[in-house]
């Protein structure tokens, strides 16, 4: 998979830097343990908010949070400069000219997991676990492990009683398979009706 370089700060910074240009060198520089990824990053579509690597996804950091993280490095390194017009124009910056997160490829179906991040074979329909991966530009993750040997006693008896027919069972939940993932490539959606007291709002 080909990955978006960031803009190259290694080289030593003119003394007379921006103090924009060298908080953006500051924070490439920080790198993914184990990796030759920057730690921050930010989207392709130039939303104007940074992203910060959190093990499982690529996390969004508030945009009040970024500007008090670009306030705190000016205070420590260009406390002459320490503003917060100036540690607002750093965090936009950084926005601009960092590394920007790989776009999610739509050819492979991933469900990240706290447990890594569960690929579906889209012929086979194969399920393999595999270690979270900051280059496949994952930007959420479901709050749980993922163990396929855990039983859910609880959903089955409900979803059996709510839905008698097998075929719409599976129908449902499928579809609900279907929300864990990052995007709407299937282009489906479904309409539950029924006349109330049986199990919509619930298993929504």
């Amino acid at each position: 998979m080909a990955v978006r370089k960031s803009i190259p700060f290694r080289k030593k910074l003119d003394e007379k830097a921006s103090p924009e240009l060298k908080y953006v060198a500051y924070l490439s520089e920080r790198r993914i343990p184990e990796s030759n990824l920057p730690l921050f990053a930010a989207p392709d579509e130039g939303s104007g908010v940074l992203y910060k690597w959190a093990g499982t996804h690529w996390q969004m950091i508030p945009p009040f949070d970024c500007e008090r993280m670009a306030w705190k490095w000016l205070k420590e390194n260009c406390p002459n400069e320490a503003t917060p017009r100036k540690a607002q124009s750093c965090s936009s910056a950084a926005c601009l000219e960092i590394f920007k997160i790989p776009s999610p490829q739509k050819t492979s179906i991933i469900i990240p997991t706290k447990s890594g991040y569960l690929h579906i074979g889209q012929s086979d329909l194969l399920l393999t676990l595999m270690s979270a991966d900051p280059a496949l530009g994952v930007i959420y993750c479901l709050n749980c492990p993922y163990d396929p040997d855990v039983p859910a006693p609880l959903f089955k008896g409900f979803v059996e009683g709510i839905l008698p027919d097998p075929d719409v069972r599976d129908l449902v939940q499928e579809y609900a398979g279907y929300t864990l993932l990052g995007d709407t490539r299937f282009q489906k959606a479904q309409w539950w009706i029924g006349s109330g007291a049986n199990g919509k709002g619930t298993l929504a």
